[in-house]
């Protein structure tokens, strides 16, 4: 009685071996010493084809393998049937269809209780898929490779310390040591302190932020000063449980140095705007002085007048060639700052005239130049002819000069003087200044409109900057 349980439990465990053996995913086959089928799963039906019945008594080397792997498989038989052990090895198979697949074998000598051997048990994998992507990775990692070493970069992984993960150059003169002295150090183990700081910020930002980073930076490479320009990346891989990063570093040493000629140049230029400025601006004061001594010389109101009117004009570009001296890039001005101080030095011209009123309102913009100059001569001649003609017989007076921009420039001139004279847009009536101020309008491609109200006014709208 007291044995029925132990054949119960055993008969209960070789049942639930065959059902094992059945079920499980891996073939399972047992071969004689013959190296012919003796049992054969579920699993190896799956994997190779062939059903159970075409399988037993067959020979492995005949259905399983392709004809020059035959040899090898006997070799791996001869072995352990000789060594009663355990081999391993990855083979190509053939299925019944006619697939070749990719196979992971244990084989695994039987023996009875007296170490005669009975046959063989082999455990079969099917790696197929596993191998193709091993394959395809490394495939992956060997295209990369060769591109790293076919580009001009350096490639570098970091990791959130700094630490040098892997370094690939095509140009290893461009490394700071040699590669092999790199790896596994820290950027502050390599690079002067302040060098390996600005590296460590750059690499944490990239990293914590998740974000791309464009950097700058130079080194001294054995005497040479070179410059990089450093592309930077996460990377959603971690090694040694830390966060890591790409460093993409392009020799832009060529580009900065022909940056830096182009910027000398460039200052170089400038020192000569500066100077031609600086030197037309003091020829037009000689030459104002001169007009001053030579209208001295003459006791004719009409003279000094001509006189007078050469000296403003002259004043007036004289003028601008002063503030183009004294601006940055010697070809915009501010015409808040030019037309005001203009304007109060027209005046001044006239010391003895009565107080005038002054209403300026211009935008803070910038003109080249090239529209500067006409602009100055029309504002010049008309204020001077304002202050010639306008408040005659006055004890006081008012100019309002307004300028706008609004998709085109808009120019107002209004004083509360005598207004225009009669028949003033008759041409042959027009005096010289308002001919004068008619042509420079001309020459900003512009349109004037000159009419009496309450005083006089004049409008003059022309094209916006870039179109002058």
């Amino acid at each position: 009685m007291g044995k029925k349980p132990s054949k119960i439990s055993l008969q209960s465990s070789e049942e639930r071996l065959a059902l094992h053996l059945d079920q499980t995913p891996l073939a399972v086959i047992d071969w004689d010493v013959d190296f012919r089928v003796i049992s054969w799963n579920r699993a190896a039906e799956t994997i190779f084809g062939y059903s159970k019945n075409e399988m037993i008594g067959e020979y492995a080397a005949k259905l399983l393998n392709p004809s020059h792997l035959t040899k090898e498989i006997d070799e791996i038989g001869k072995k352990l049937l000789k060594s009663k052990c355990s081999t391993r090895s990855s083979n190509e198979n053939i299925t019944k269809d006619g697939r070749t697949i990719f196979c992971e074998w244990i084989n695994t000598t039987i023996t009875d209780s007296m170490g005669e051997i009975l046959g063989i048990s082999s455990i079969v994998m099917d790696i197929t898929e596993s191998k193709k992507n091993k394959d395809l990775l490394r495939s992956k990692e060997d295209q990369l490779y060769a591109f790293s070493k076919a580009l001009p970069d350096i490639a570098l992984i970091y990791d959130i310390d700094g630490t040098y993960i892997e370094i690939i150059s095509a140009e290893q003169s461009l490394l700071y040591l040699k590669a092999e002295k790199m790896l596994g150090k820290n950027v502050y183990n390599i690079f002067p302190k302040e060098t390996a700081i600005q590296f460590h910020e750059i690499i944490k930002k990239t990293i914590e932020t998740n974000t791309p980073q464009i950097y700058e930076y130079k080194l001294d490479l054995k005497g040479n000063e070179t410059w990089f320009q450093a592309r930077t990346s996460p990377m959603n891989q971690e090694v040694r449980g830390k966060k890591t990063m790409v460093w993409l570093a392009h020799d832009i040493t060529k580009r900065k140095n022909a940056e830096n000629k182009v910027q000398k140049l460039l200052q170089e230029k400038e020192g000569i705007l500066k100077e031609v400025h600086h030197r037309i601006k003091n020829n037009m004061h000689v030459l104002s002085a001169i007009l001053y001594m030579h209208a001295e010389k003459f006791n004719n109101p009409d003279i000094d007048t001509a006189f007078k009117d050469a000296i403003s004009r002259i004043e007036s570009m004289g003028l601008l060639y002063d503030k183009l001296y004294r601006s940055n890039t010697h070809i915009e001005v501010s015409v808040k700052a030019y037309l005001t101080q203009l304007i109060k030095e027209i005046i001044s011209i006239f010391p003895n005239n009565i107080p005038i009123e002054m209403d300026l309102q211009i935008e803070d913009i910038k003109y080249n130049a090239k529209l500067l100059f006409p602009l100055g001569l029309i504002i010049n001649e008309a204020i001077t002819n304002i202050m010639k003609y306008a408040f005659i017989g006055r004890t006081s007076g008012k100019i309002k000069l307004t300028l706008k921009q609004d998709n085109k420039n808009i120019l107002i001139i209004h004083d509360n003087g005598v207004g225009f004279p009669l028949n003033f847009n008759n041409e042959s009536k027009q005096s010289y200044g308002i001919s004068l101020i008619t042509m420079l309008v001309n020459q900003l491609d512009g349109n004037i409109i000159m009419k009496n109200s309450e005083g006089a006014e004049t409008t003059i709208i022309f094209p916006d900057i870039k179109h002058i």
